[in-house]
């Protein structure tokens, strides 16, 4: 009974923790140099030029292929960094999912798991994790 209680209890602050990131990183903190320089990667690519050809970058290039045809859609709109931001947040909590599952697989506990996933998504870490970068879609493939 104590245990579905904190359960509960952490489901619901894993709830407001999301909730909250989206709405600070998404919505109030919109733009940085990552997400600037990023979008920007994405619309070069889609206007025909090529990485370390045409332009330098020391990231890899796949998310700017994959989100090219967004960011170009979306070029004109005011709220394209926090659409961006909000797309990268929801990486992050696809990132904690799988690490979850690790930590299921090596036996840790349930209430452990939720305890982590909560301080994960309500911490710093979705601070660095909001922008509209290769680094966070990297680790979420590294985790899958």
């Amino acid at each position: 009974m104590q245990t579905r209680l904190i359960e509960n209890i952490l489901k619901g602050l894993l709830v407001i923790s999301v909730i909250f990131s989206i709405y600070t990183y998404g919505i109030i903190i919109k733009a940085n140099g990552d997400n600037v320089e990023h979008l920007h990667m994405s619309w070069l690519l889609w206007q025909g030029k090529i990485p370390y050809k045409d332009f330098f970058q020391h990231h890899n290039p796949l998310i700017w292929y994959i989100f090219a045809p967004l960011v170009a859609w979306l070029i004109n709109n005011a709220n394209i960094f926090s659409i961006f931001n909000i797309i990268s947040i929801l990486f992050l909590c696809i990132m904690v999912f799988f690490q979850v599952k690790i930590l299921k697989l090596c036996n840790v506990g349930k209430i452990f798991r939720w305890i982590y996933s909560v301080v994960v998504l309500s911490s710093f870490s979705v601070l660095y994790s909001s922008d509209y970068r290769p680094d966070t879609f990297m680790y979420l493939f590294l985790f899958i």
